[in-house]
């Protein structure tokens, strides 16, 4: 695993722990030993501080030879207590950067089972989607807030 300039080797089964402390750090990972594996699981923990929730999710690896994925899902919330944020990335090194003329589509579900709301931005609003939206500005007025909490 290459994580600016550090190496770290490691064989299947290990556990490495690496600290990012930039949100666009790139870990590149490459096998010496023979062909990648199809499957390498990777992860996020992030404790609890600045009043965000302790939490850890599995990320997967990005590798070009998958295919384009054209659907993305992950949980969120917008109340009082705390709202999320919609955050995208361009990786390039991967697929080769967005189009120009791409637009993005999201629909925010509910577990009322409620039609979702839908909005549509364009790659404009990308270099904002990088450091995140909150979902009050995708959906202004409250409709987020009102459409997930019912």
């Amino acid at each position: 695993m290459d994580h600016a300039g550090k190496l770290s080797r490691f064989v299947s089964g290990d556990l490495v722990l690496e600290p990012v402390s930039q949100a666009h750090d790139l870990l590149t990972f490459k096998r010496s030993d023979g062909p990648f594996p199809t499957r390498l699981v990777t992860g996020m923990v992030l404790p609890n501080q600045g009043g965000l929730i302790d939490n850890e999710c599995s990320l997967g690896a990005l590798t070009h030879l998958q295919p384009r994925k054209r659907f993305w899902w992950g949980i969120c919330s917008a109340d009082d207590r705390r709202s999320s944020s919609l955050v995208v990335h361009d990786v390039p090194e991967i697929y080769g950067g967005i189009p120009s003329d791409s637009t993005i589509e999201i629909s925010l579900y509910s577990s009322t089972g409620a039609d979702p709301l839908k909005t549509r931005l364009n790659l404009g609003d990308l270099t904002k989607l990088d450091s995140g939206i909150p979902f009050d500005d995708l959906f202004p007025g409250g409709r987020a807030r009102q459409h997930l909490n019912g």
